[in-house]
């Protein structure tokens, strides 16, 4: 297990939502891709590379006026799992959540968020996806539409997990 270290990047580069970098140890060019939507800017940013016990994060801090710790992880992408209620039975459904890097997902979460959300999608902002864990659920449900198992809210642009 390593302990917990911080190196800048050098030479940052984003092109087609990659960020590109070289850290101080190599003279090697590394690829990170970026999630859609992240909004990340090489003029507006630092970029670290932060070593925490066997994963390393990338993360970008704002240049000016940054009088706060705050940051963002590009790397790796957010994914969890968690349960949902039944409304009827009670019964805990499990749920995963991820966000969005590839065009399929993305697409499917635009056509989600224009059919159901009640302002049009500005096609900005970073996704954070949600599904059934176990497709065989999502069959039984999409069976029983009076299941009122349903996505209540769907989320686009910046995104807050509560626990």
């Amino acid at each position: 297990m390593r302990s917990n270290t911080v190196d800048s990047l050098a030479d940052v580069q984003i092109r087609l939502r990659e960020l590109r970098f070289k850290t101080k140890n190599s003279d090697e060019r590394e690829r990170v891709r970026l999630p859609f939507g992240c909004g990340i800017h090489v003029e507006q940013f630092k970029f670290e590379k932060t070593g925490i016990g066997s994963a390393d994060e990338i993360r970008a801090r704002l240049r000016k006026g940054s009088n706060t710790d705050h940051f963002t992880i590009l790397s790796p992408g957010y994914h969890a799992r968690d349960f949902i209620t039944h409304p009827k039975t009670g019964q805990r459904i499990p749920i995963r959540l991820w966000t969005v890097y590839s065009d399929r997902d993305r697409l499917s979460a635009r056509q989600v968020i224009q059919r159901v959300h009640y302002l049009s999608d500005n096609g900005r902002g970073m996704f954070l996806a949600c599904a059934f864990a176990d497709p065989q659920q999502q069959a039984t449900s999409a069976k029983s539409q009076r299941s009122n198992i349903r996505v209540q809210r769907t989320f686009h642009g910046s995104f807050h997990v509560v626990e």
